[in-house]
């Protein structure tokens, strides 16, 4: 078993897998970090966001080849591969994500 560790101690709220590398969110960071998937996960970059304030959790979509972050139930962020971060939607109370194979987005 291995830990990872977030900045300042903060509590880790997400994380997935896109292309071989984990993707990781954690508690009122406006940061994504980046691990590689296999032990004993180094970190490769951090993603800045630059708006995201408390991120509630993360998914990975395959088809569209991005990520999608909720932020404490006010909007959802994509993050492409190449790092582009768009505040993608605005919502009211989605804490949770998920992507479907089919690459449709499904929020609690």
């Amino acid at each position: 078993m291995a830990t990872l560790n977030g900045p300042d101690d903060r509590a880790v709220r997400g994380l997935t897998k896109l292309n071989n590398k984990l993707y990781v969110v954690y508690e009122k960071s406006d940061t994504i970090n980046v691990y590689t998937d296999q032990q004993p996960f180094t970190q490769l970059a951090s993603i800045k966001t630059h708006g995201l304030k408390d991120p509630t959790d993360i998914s990975a979509c395959n088809i569209n080849n991005c990520l999608y972050v909720s932020d404490f139930g006010s909007c959802v962020w994509r993050v492409n591969t190449y790092n582009k971060v768009d505040k993608w939607l605005q919502v009211t109370g989605a804490w949770s994500l998920s992507v479907t194979f089919e690459g449709q987005v499904v929020m609690l």
